[in-house]
């Protein structure tokens, strides 16, 4: 008894004196400190404890094994000499600013995945391969996916093919800041959109460099879609230096949208954009190429084919882009069993200082399909050869050279500039062209304005202009409109031919009367005469409706140049005498004597009506 008084007692004179110990809160419970190590801690933490915090802790020379503290506050802690383990703080709380929820560490770890937490040093040597790979893998395993981050101002290199997943986005800190560089050329593709709902944006892909080398014979930097059943995969503000393929397209609704492919190389094979190689039977669906640039090597071995290479699409849309110095700009050719259409182009540049032409047209086999092209204020400007050329090369069966199918081209307000060959130069197979209000001018002067092949049926060229001075270009093709023979059904309307050597050039087969055109209003050769002398066969050349005729009144059983529905205005100042009787295809139907000084009007439908 008298020994539990003492104690008492002690402990009364201790918690009395204010110099050993700082206050003690009120306590509304009992508390037990078990043992003298008990109440030796009691004694000597000098801690405060004010509404469950516990401010400014001193914790010396000891070790807190595994402790178990229910949602405490600890402010400014200092642990000194002594061991802290087992930190994995990835369940705990954290609130964001102004929010009312919190959540765990590790689920705001899993929205955005940086590739150095997985081990990425990003530092311009190290092979990252590995690492970017595990974060893009860890990003989907949700299923519904997350965004990898490339950090910035540094360089990540890889050794191996970067696969980006189903719903996974890689995205750096922009176009020059976060770069990816692969450790060699060796392999292909060098990032794959292996799923779909994929997205790349805001960083650099150098692809190869002159201390690299630069890839070839196809090799793909960015595979955007390696299936047809791939959707929704997007490249966006993605810059790729030193490609052969810097994009290869297939799948359903893939876009590319303001990227910039720069030095595109490697000579046969190889081409800024791909789309459709993989697919048939226009399986590549709704592709859009979208305010993107493609500027290529200009040497004579590194010039790749094409700025844009289409092989099957249906629904393709181009709109700003500007693609240039390839050997062609935009090529559009399908191969066995595919088809291209339905292109949607818009205010874009199709191809500019090309080698060999801006826009081909094409086909590699007899089953390809080209059908319903449609551009508006598009260029193809400055290359060497034309600035639009539709060939229909086809393929071989049976031993025969057997054309595709071209049907449906269209280009409005469009622009060829100083090209090298023919402004426009549409091969005999292809049906349903048309251009309509476009400028072209300054192209090369052995060539055409426009060249419609003998053969090409149902097109229309309409208010052109293809004058000898047009758009501050002072020379031009040294003839406007070539028709080059059976022709039909075809409309030249309006245009403006100003100047031109010979504005309307027929070929011979037009004068065949089944050939049915309409050719009216165009300038100069419906605001002016063309002066023929009068003889027994009067040729009527170069699509004029009106001519000057000279002579002293040579009796006429022949007018040559002829076809279905053409309308002609006759002028003379003597007399003029025309005979029934001439060759079929020229000859006149109803004999007739001029007046001097008076119109003849002349129609052709099977023979020559005058009046």
């Amino acid at each position: 008894m008298i020994r539990h008084i003492l104690a008492a007692l002690a402990v009364s004179g201790l918690l009395a004196s204010g110099a050993h110990a700082q206050s003690v809160p009120a306590m509304s419970r009992q508390v037990t400190l078990a043992g003298p190590a008990g109440l030796n801690w009691a004694l000597s933490t000098k801690a405060d404890v004010a509404n469950g915090t516990l401010t400014s802790p001193n914790i010396a020379g000891g070790t807190q094994s595994a402790p178990s503290i229910s949602t405490p506050s600890i402010s400014s802690p200092a642990i000194t000499g002594g061991s802290l383990s087992n930190t994995d703080t990835s369940s705990g709380l954290a609130t964001a600013a102004e929010a009312t929820t919190g959540r765990s560490h590790a689920s705001h770890f899993s929205d955005r995945y940086n590739v150095r937490d997985f081990g990425a040093k990003c530092d311009g040597n190290t092979d990252d391969a590995v690492a970017i790979n595990l974060a893009l893998k860890t990003a989907s395993l949700s299923g519904v996916g997350g965004s990898v981050y490339l950090p910035g101002n540094a360089t990540c290199r890889f050794g191996m093919t970067l696969i980006v997943p189903t719903n996974v986005s890689l995205v750096g800190a922009g176009l020059h800041s976060s770069v990816l560089e692969p450790i060699s050329v060796s392999f292909s593709p060098q990032i794959s959109a292996a799923g779909s709902d994929t997205k790349l944006r805001d960083f650099q892909l150098i692809s190869g460099t002159s201390a690299l080398g630069y890839p070839s014979g196809g090799s793909v930097a960015i595979s955007l879609s390696t299936t047809s059943a791939q959707f929704m995969n997007q490249i966006d503000r993605v810059w790729i230096d030193g490609p052969c393929i810097g994009v290869d397209m297939a799948g359903n609704n893939n876009e590319v949208r303001g990227a910039y492919l720069n030095f595109v190389t490697g000579g046969a094979g190889c081409a800024g954009i791909r789309v459709g190689d993989l697919t048939t039977q226009a399986g590549t669906t709704d592709p859009k190429v979208v305010d993107t640039t493609v500027a290529t090597d200009q040497s004579a071995t590194g010039r790749p084919d094409a700025d844009m290479l289409v092989n099957d699409a249906g629904g393709l849309t181009v709109d700003g882009n500007d693609l240039l110095y390839g050997k062609r700009g935009t090529i559009l050719k399908p191969g066995a069993n595919q088809i291209i259409s339905w292109v949607f182009g818009n205010n874009t540049v199709l191809g500019d200082t090309n080698s060999a032409g801006g826009l081909l047209i094409d086909t590699s086999d007899s089953t390809g399909k080209v059908q319903g092209v449609e551009c508006t204020t598009c260029w193809t400007s400055n290359a060497g050869g034309p600035g639009v050329e539709i060939d229909n090369t086809g393929s071989l069966v049976n031993g025969v050279q057997t054309k595709g199918t071209i049907a449906g081209v269209r280009l409005h307000y469009h622009r060829a500039y100083t090209n090298g060959a023919d402004g426009v130069d549409v091969d005999s197979s292809v049906v349903d062209f048309e251009m309509d209000h476009s400028h072209l001018c300054g192209n090369s002067g052995t060539g055409s304005g426009i060249l419609m092949n003998s053969g090409a049926k149902r097109f229309r060229l309409l208010y052109n202009v293809i004058a000898s001075s047009c758009d501050g270009q002072t020379s031009n093709s040294q003839v406007g409109i070539n028709l080059g023979g059976n022709n039909a059904e075809a409309e030249v309307i309006g245009n403006d031919l100003t100047g031109i050597a010979s504005p309307i050039e027929l070929g011979g087969t037009n004068t065949s009367p089944g050939a049915q055109m309409i050719i009216k209003d165009n300038i100069p050769v419906s605001t002016e005469l063309f002066s023929v002398a009068d003889a027994a066969s009067i040729d009527l050349p170069q699509g004029y409706e009106g001519y000057g005729v000279t002579g002293s009144g040579t009796t006429v059983s022949n007018l040559t140049s002829a076809w279905q529905g053409r309308h002609v205005t006759l002028l003379s100042g003597v007399s003029l005498t025309f005979a029934t009787g001439g060759t079929s295809g020229s000859a006149i139907c109803n004999a007739f004597t001029s007046t001097p000084n008076v119109p003849i009007d002349a129609s052709y439908y099977g023979c020559w009506y005058l009046k």
